[in-house]
C-alpha cells in the first residue's frame, strides 16, 4: 500500500485514519483496508461508488458526525485501500471488504449508508450479517441536521436566470419554445 505521504489527499475535519491489516493466512489475497472515522454516537458505514474513495463524503461526514460514530472506507482495491495484483474485485470480493470492517472492529447494531455499488454492498452486507446490521424499516431516513446554509451553492432569486439552466426549457426567455421559431440562421422567424 502506497504511502499517505507519497499521494495527496483531501483532510475532512475531525476524521481520523485507520488501517485494517490483511487477516492471518490471506496476505496474498486480501490487502490492506483503509477508512476514515469520525463522530460519537451509533455506529454508521459509508460505502462509496465506484473509482471513488472515503473522501467521496466529505461533506457528508461532517453534518452526521454529531449524531453517529461514522466509518467511511474504501473499498478494496479503491482509495488508499491496497491493490493486490490478480485478486477479483467483484461484488462478492468487494462485500467481503465491508464484512472484515465490520467483524474486524466487532461492530454491531450497524447502519449502512452506500451511493450506487456502495447501496449493492450495503444490502448485501445486511443479508450476510443481519446479526451485525441495524434493520431499518421503509420510509426510515438517515436523520440529518438543518441545513447549514454555508455549505449550500447560492440560490437564485426570484427572476433570475441560475446560469445552469441558461437556454433550458425554464428559461425567461421562452427555451425550446423559442428556439423553434428560429430559422437555422438563429434569427427569430
Amino acid at each position: 500500500m502506497p504511502s499517505q505521504e507519497s499521494r495527496p489527499t483531501i483532510h475532512i475535519p475531525g476524521t481520523t485514519t485507520h488501517t485494517i491489516v490483511p487477516r492471518a493466512g490471506r496476505a496474498g489475497r486480501e490487502g490492506t483496508l483503509r477508512y476514515l472515522k469520525a463522530g460519537t454516537g451509533a455506529p454508521l458505514v459509508l460505502l462509496h461508488t465506484v473509482r471513488t474513495q472515503a473522501e467521496h463524503f466529505r461533506l457528508l461526514i461532517p453534518l452526521i458526525a454529531e449524531q453517529y460514530t461514522v466509518y467511511a472506507l474504501d473499498l478494496p482495491g479503491m482509495g488508499y485501500s491496497e491493490i493486490v495484483p490478480g485478486a477479483s474485485y467483484d461484488e462478492p470480493a468487494m462485500r467481503t471488504g465491508v464484512e472484515r470492517l465490520l467483524t474486524e472492529l466487532d461492530l454491531h447494531d450497524v447502519t449502512l449508508v452506500g451511493e450506487s455499488m456502495g447501496a449493492v454492498l450495503a444490502l448485501t452486507t445486511a443479508a450476510d450479517l443481519p446479526e451485525r446490521v441495524r434493520r431499518g424499516r421503509r420510509g426510515q431516513h438517515l436523520r440529518l441536521p438543518r441545513r447549514n446554509r454555508a455549505l449550500q451553492p447560492p440560490r437564485p432569486r426570484r427572476g433570475q436566470r441560475c446560469p445552469r439552466t441558461r437556454g433550458g426549457p425554464g428559461d425567461r426567455r421562452g427555451g425550446a419554445k423559442a428556439r423553434a421559431d428560429q430559422d437555422p440562421s438563429g434569427r427569430p422567424g
